[in-house]
């Protein structure tokens, strides 16, 4: 009998979004982005300390029970810990084959192609730290790699998407989250940086205004990894006019490189609209 797939008119099932899993046990090929307690190799140091305020940096929000689409997962510690309070977790990022959204600087030599071939080697070793504490963790969560402004279809249903201190990364920090926003059906939880820079964007989400700061300067020689300064108001707002009106702010303090760092939380229910077909 003829395969059904071969047969004149059929289509070959789409691929599947979820990478294969990677068997990594060299610590020293990796790059941890958070610091955590690993079985077999115990703490291990990351520029992100987030032991402690796990459930502040997701606004007071319960995962339990739940199918999470963790946007930004870099070396895993919140997905492991979200799976720890009972969901279940795909993370997303980005792979090696995937340029990072560094502002380019023609004056530096740092073009898109220059970029690319720059920050892979660093991602590649975020990769192996997800799949090294994956492994250690008996971890049970997918992964799929790609772009946040073109998340695949095919992860399934999802009813909550968290993006964690990515916006701030992108140029286009709405776009992404038009993205999330045609994926979860029930709450977007997005927390961000409070830059010591733009302290005074505070003042104005006070005032009302939902502004945003352009950190780069061109008067800095220096490569920009971050694009943006968001305040919680702006968040809420973008949140509010993609469908998840329900937005409530709340604070919280963790340790970057050893400093004690503010961030803000979103944490915003559906209210209007409905989720892309899984």
């Amino acid at each position: 009998m003829t395969d059904v797939a071969t047969e004149p008119g059929s289509s070959p099932p789409p691929p599947s979004p979820f990478a294969a899993p990677r068997h990594v046990d060299d610590p020293t090929e990796c790059d941890f982005y958070h610091t955590m307690e690993l079985p077999e190799l115990g703490l291990v140091e990351g520029k992100w300390d987030l032991r402690g305020c796990v459930d502040r940096y997701l606004g007071g929000e319960s995962v339990a029970g739940v199918r999470v689409l963790e946007v930004g997962t870099a070396s895993g510690f919140l997905c492991f810990e979200m799976e720890r309070r009972g969901a279940e977790v795909v993370a997303f990022d980005l792979s090696d084959a995937h340029p990072a959204d560094i502002v380019p600087r023609p004056d530096l030599g740092l073009s898109p192609q220059r970029i690319h071939a720059l920050s892979a080697p660093g991602i590649r070793r975020s990769n192996n730290a997800f799949w090294l504490a994956h492994r250690l963790l008996g971890s049970r969560a997918r992964v799929v790699h790609g772009s946040v402004y073109a998340i695949p279809r095919g992860i399934g249903a999802i009813d909550t998407v968290t993006v964690g201190c990515v916006l701030e990364h992108l140029r286009d920090p709405f776009g992404a989250l038009a993205q999330a926003a045609e994926i979860a059906s029930s709450r977007l939880i997005v927390t961000c940086v409070i830059s010591r820079r733009h302290l005074p964007m505070l003042l104005l989400g006070a005032l009302g205004i939902a502004g945003q700061g352009f950190l780069p300067r061109a008067a800095h020689r220096e490569a920009y990894i971050s694009w943006w300064s968001l305040t919680p108001r702006l968040v809420r707002e973008a949140l509010a006019v993609l469908g998840f009106g329900d937005g409530r702010v709340t604070y919280l303090r963790a340790r970057h490189r050893g400093r004690s760092t503010w961030l803000f939380c979103v944490a915003a229910r559906r209210t209007t609209g409905a989720p892309r077909p899984a």
